[in-house]
């Protein structure tokens, strides 16, 4: 009865999420408003050459497996960039699975679910990274920092727009962002999670690089859509499921790469009404 009950819910929220994607279509809101722009492989050959942490996240990049698994394929992508080892430290990304046991990581994304919740919300996936890196013996600090929709937008921008600078200027950093995907591509609003790229100051654009398979190349877009979606609480219709916001999650490595100990930093905006 309970199996039922949770498919019959899954597929009325799924038709009201297609509505409220016609509803922003209609209006010309968020990507249909505003594109993403992905980027032709000359240009993504252009910046590899003269970024290399961008190089390596790009070359290291693997589509999620699994309709839930962006999280895993996310946090695979991160932890192959970092360092200089020849070999991968993660062959599949469904290994972290069976090794990490942090967040019930498996069972919220195996098809039934933990307690019905598919996916991780931004708590949790700030708990199931740091599990991950000192797993595979990597020494960092990492902090997440939560968006909110009660934010002004200046504020959304503004604290985005920081971070993303941090990111610029340190190499040794990396961003893993959980946001609603509807924001960004013409498709559902659903929460998915994917490395940032690059961030460029000049032009105020962010590289995402989409764990989707639906995004096989990189896109590019703006800073106030950077920010609205990493804010974005998906209309109210997925709070049962614990998703009301989302964020970023900033890992910054140590010298050298190889674990000593590992800190976790959370750090989320003034007054949060909720973390999921």
């Amino acid at each position: 009865m309970n199996t039922l009950f949770f498919t019959l819910f899954r597929h009325a929220l799924r038709s009201l999420l297609r509505l409220r994607v016609l509803y922003l279509k209609i209006l010309g809101r968020g990507p249909h408003g505003e594109p993403a722009r992905h980027l032709p492989h000359a240009e993504l050959d252009t910046i590899k050459a003269g970024d290399p942490r961008f190089k390596r996240l790009v070359e290291n990049r693997a589509s999620q497996e699994t309709e839930s698994s962006c999280s895993a394929a996310s946090v695979a992508c991160v932890i192959n960039a970092m360092g200089n080892c020849e070999t991968p430290r993660v062959e599949s990304q469904m290994d972290l699975l069976e090794t990490i046991r942090a967040g019930r990581w498996k069972e919220r994304l195996s098809p039934e679910g933990w307690q019905g919740r598919r996916g991780l919300p931004l708590d949790v996936l700030g708990d199931v990274v740091p599990a991950a890196l000192g797993y595979h013996g990597i020494e960092a600090e990492v902090e997440v920092l939560a968006f909110y929709p009660h934010e002004s937008e200046a504020t959304r921008i503004q604290r985005a727009r920081e971070i993303l600078n941090r990111f610029a200027g340190e190499p040794d950093t990396y961003l893993i962002a959980h946001f609603d995907q509807g924001a960004f591509l013409p498709v559902l609003t659903i929460p998915h999670i994917s490395p940032v790229g690059r961030w460029n100051p000049d032009t105020e654009t962010v590289i995402m690089l989409d764990v989707d398979p639906d995004q096989p190349t990189p896109y590019e877009i703006s800073l106030s859509r950077f920010a609205d979606g990493i804010a974005s609480d998906y209309g109210g219709l997925l709070r049962p499921y614990g998703y009301n916001h989302g964020g970023l999650v900033v890992i910054k490595a140590a010298s050298g790469g190889e674990v000593s100990h590992l800190e976790s930093r959370f750090a989320n905006a003034p007054s949060p009404r909720s973390s999921g």
